[in-house]
């Protein structure tokens, strides 16, 4: 069959609006400087609707349409109207003939002159529900059912000379199909160009996120720079079907093929079998090509036959939720907002008698500066209420450094629930109005259109995947080094796209970010047993779609996660880890990890005016450096703080965790005493505080202690000079400790001041018994480093202070044989055998568990290939050098404290 004859080269048209709430700057830059043809504007996301229907009863049915579409006709309806543009929205939502009232009235008042206002309807099927579907869920409690009507509406009004087309739910693309069928004479029968004018569509209607908006690479790109006057999406659409997409001249963002692959990738199921009501389009052999400055060609669109059926989404009222989040600082910030939602709800249901039906607390920050979110549900209004009203009192009750509630005292909402169905398009009549002319019923769509159009281009192949220890050496990468993505939401269901920077790393990426390492990935951040994923390949754009279902807690208002819209899990799968081999990574994108940008052969402060912490990170290698010697090294509430951020660098930082194999705890050359433990002054302010004070002081050691114990990497301590009382908990945490004869003098020496070492003992006694630990301790003699090897203390002496470098170096030089990973489970087991008994099932469990899960790794299976072929493993690769010890007089840059 031959291509349609087009009446026209090419049509230009804008996106204004991806959303009800977006920026009222975007039509007037369009419509001044786009030379667009059309405007379209997307106002319904699928539970908006609810909204719409509250508002149309509070008004005695005069709303229940988008308002801000009236604010936009008022700003630039005139000039549309004199330069013949066109616009097309869904903004009429449930009264699209009340919105053209209001369109109308605002060209009357102005003085615009007469406006053909086209409106499309029959899309509400509320009272006829039950007639079209068979067992409706929920039937009763709905407040709102919409049909997703396709384009051939809008293609009517425009052809009885609509200049404003109002349209109630129709498929969001179909406002930009629509005008290329009128202008085109397309045929709806050509599959293929039905498939590109739904892809034109499904880029313009976000609009700026298919210019800048959401990129992942915002800041390397610049296009954060130009956030402020960010360019709104225009569509250049050619007959043939392919479109150039641009924007507005001298606006910011940026149009670049990594953000519009990323906009064709968003909020898509199967990108092979994308449904709307005109077509069921194939993606997966979409081209996207920069053409300039600017302006990126996007081709290859292909379509399939429709189906029988439109979708219809119903709503209706669960109950309610409320959401309010508290900020704490100060030491064990988070612990304390955790704890402090954690009691008021726990306060509010033994006051009330009732269990909240459903709680959430998620915790952003620090363990100095955190963001406690609550959020609850309940079937009554006043018992939400309640809690969020408790919550203020926690203002002066509960944690201190206690400093704000955002948003002041939260509002309970009502619980929208979707509901989504499919009902026969052969019921389903549209219906329009032109202007003043008569209501007019169309024809029903039929059955499928059954025929089938030669698809002219080849297809992509679909990439293998490629076992990277099949190539030497490898080095392990975050994703965000090899890939871009975006996500959004499906109801209750979160899609990733995920395209490669360079189309080589694709065998890489798909051997090992598979559907199960996906959703395992997602599960170890939250409990969510049925959670599943599907892997979707698109060869076109060198990519793969990610289905993630049932992990947004119901998804949209019926959901209490923070990110119930499933934006932020695209960015969040960016720091998995990837095995790559070196060879491939040449040019990949640098690492912008912001902390090693500062550490690496760098030296970073913690603490006061001359940094009593030094941490020094040399590649594979971190240092951990006492610098107070005149006051012996001792430990200030201060410097514990810092030392728990260090931690924290070391533990949770993916690129410090991945690249540094060892961690070395040393006091500066010039000091005399290695560490001697609590600074006196605290002991000072202890007798001025409370009970609970000193108690919550003396937890906060104890938990240092653990949290440098636990960090992943193996930890040495070089220890030269004298060790009093707390140092001793600093050695005792460490794995290995080395100490030179030349100076170095221990003593447990805090019975002679009256207390004993509380704190530090379980840490004394995991490294030398509790009998010695007690004889150290009640005799508070001082050994020197034979008699500390002889009790434990001490794993290896040196003779000299100068000789500690290289014994640290032979150290170094036995671990980077030694896998990370493997290390760091293995410190991790050890760490927690010591609170379980041996024998038991639950250490049973443990041991077999943390043992199947390594065997099955690629990194055994590298040892014992390295094994049988006589070579080191290829993470034996590195050279962990240990760096000459940092002298006195540090050149501390000021710019990297923290």
């Amino acid at each position: 069959m031959p291509a349609p004859v087009a009446s026209r080269d090419s049509v230009r048209i804008g996106g204004f609006c991806g959303f009800w709430g977006d920026s009222l700057t975007a039509a007037p830059q369009l419509v001044s400087r786009g030379r667009v043809e059309y405007l379209i504007g997307d106002y319904l996301a699928e539970l908006t609707m609810s909204l719409l229907y509250a508002a149309k009863q509070r008004s005695g049915r005069k709303l229940g349409y988008a308002t801000d579409f009236i604010e936009v006709i008022k700003m630039v309806g005139g000039e549309a109207k004199a330069k013949g543009i066109k616009f097309i929205t869904n903004a009429g939502g449930l009264n699209p003939k009340a919105c053209k009232a209001a369109i109308e009235k605002v060209y009357e008042e102005r003085g615009w002159g007469e406006v053909k206002v086209g409106v499309v309807y029959g899309d509400d099927v509320l009272k006829e529900i039950g007639d079209l579907i068979d067992n409706v869920p929920h039937r009763k409690s709905l407040t709102t059912a919409n049909v997703y009507l396709g384009a051939a509406p809008i293609v009517e009004c425009l052809a009885g000379g609509a200049d404003i087309v109002v349209t109630g739910r129709v498929v969001d693309s179909a406002l930009v199909l629509a005008p290329l069928i009128h202008e085109f004479g397309w045929s709806m029968e050509d599959l293929d160009l039905m498939a590109s004018g739904t892809l034109a569509g499904h880029v313009l209607e976000c609009g700026a996120q298919a210019t800048g908006g959401l990129m992942t690479d915002c800041l390397e790109t610049g296009v954060a720079e130009g956030w402020s006057n960010i360019g709104y999406p225009i569509a250049e659409v050619l007959a043939s079907g392919e479109f150039l997409l641009s924007k507005p001249p001298g606006t910011g963002g940026r149009v670049m093929v990594e953000g519009v692959k990323e906009q064709i990738l968003y909020e898509i199921g199967d990108p092979g079998n994308y449904i709307v009501p005109d077509v069921v389009c194939d993606f997966t052999q979409v081209k996207v090509d920069q053409v300039g400055n600017n302006v990126v060609r996007v081709s290859n669109a292909r379509g399939k036959c429709p189906t029988e059926t439109y979708k219809v989404c119903g709503t209706y009222l669960d109950g309610f939720k409320v959401s309010t989040s508290i900020i704490v600082r100060g030491h064990n910030a988070e612990v304390k907002a955790r704890k402090t939602v954690e009691a008021i709800i726990k306060r509010v249901e033994r006051h009330l008698g009732i269990s909240l039906d459903e709680t959430r607390i998620e915790t952003i920050g620090s363990d100095f500066e955190a963001v406690v979110r609550m959020a609850a549900k309940h079937q009554d209004r006043k018992v939400l209420q309640l809690l969020a009203n408790e919550l203020i009192s926690a203002g002066t009750s509960m944690a201190p450094g206690t400093i704000g509630f955002t948003g002041g005292r939260a509002r309970p909402q009502a619980i929208i629930r979707m509901v989504p169905m499919l009902a026969a398009k052969s019921k389903l009549p549209p219906k329009i109005q032109i202007g003043n002319g008569a209501e007019r019923q169309l024809q029903p769509s039929g059955g499928p259109v059954n025929i089938h159009w030669p698809h002219t281009t080849e297809r992509v192949p679909v990439v293998q995947a490629a076992d990277p220890h099949e190539f030497s050496p490898c080095e392990t990468v975050d994703l965000l080094r090899v890939c871009y993505a975006r996500s959004g939401d499906k109801g209750n269901n979160v899609n990733v796209g995920l395209f490669a920077r360079n189309e080589r790393y694709l065998p890489f990426i798909k051997h090992q970010i598979t559907a199960d390492a996906v959703r395992q990935f997602f599960k170890s951040r939250w409990n969510l047993p049925s959670t599943s994923c599907v892997r979707y390949d698109v060869p076109g754009l060198g990519a793969f779609n990610f289905l993630l279902t049932d992990i947004l807690g119901g998804g949209g208002m019926a959901s209490l996660h923070a990110d119930n819209l499933g934006k932020s899990y695209g960015q969040m799968l960016l720091q998995m880890p990837l095995l790559m081999p070196s060879i491939a990574l040449d040019d990949v994108r640098p690492s912008k990890v912001p902390e090693l940008q500062h550490f690496s052969a760098e030296c970073m402060g913690f603490s006061g005016k001359g940094f009593d912490f030094v941490v020094h990170i040399s590649k594979h290698v971190a240092e951990i450096i006492l610098n107070r010697p005149k006051e012996h090294n001792s430990l200030t509430d201060e410097m514990m703080g810092s030392l728990t951020r260090c931690t924290d660098l070391l533990t949770n930082n993916a690129d410090v965790r991945r690249n540094v194999r060892l961690v070395v705890l040393r006091a500066t050359p010039d000091s005399r005493t290695f560490c001697a433990g609590l600074d006196p002054r605290e002991f000072s302010r202890s007798r001025a505080v409370s009970l609970a004070e000193n108690v919550e002081g003396a937890s906060n050691f104890v938990r240092v202690l653990t949290q440098l114990a636990r960090i992943p990497q193996f930890l040495v301590c070089a220890v030269s000079g004298r060790v009093f009382g707390g140092g001793w908990g600093l050695l005792a945490a460490c794995d290995m400790v080395i100490a030179s004869r030349e100076s170095t003098e221990l003593t447990l020496s805090e019975v002679k001041l009256g207390v004993c070492p509380a704190t530090i003992l379980p840490f004394v006694i995991r490294r030398v018994g509790p009998l010695t630990a007690v004889r150290l301790a009640a005799l508070a003699t001082p050994i020197d480093a034979d008699e500390a090897k002889a009790a434990g203390i001490v794993d290896i002496v040196v003779q000299r202070k100068t000789d500690l470098d290289s014994a640290l170096q032979a150290v170094a030089d036995r671990i980077r044989l030694s896998e990370p990973h493997a290390v760091s489970e293995l410190k991790k087991l050890a760490f927690n055998m010591e609170k379980k008994e041996m024998g038991t099932a639950e250490l049973t469990r443990s041991v077999a568990t943390v043992i199947a899960h390594l065997r099955a790794g690629k990194e055994a299976a590298e040892g014992i290939r390295a094994l049988k072929q006589r070579r080191e493993p290829e993470w034996a690769s590195v050279h962990v050098e240990v760096p000459s010890v940092v002298g006195p007089g540090i050149n501390l840059k000021t710019e990297s404290r923290i």
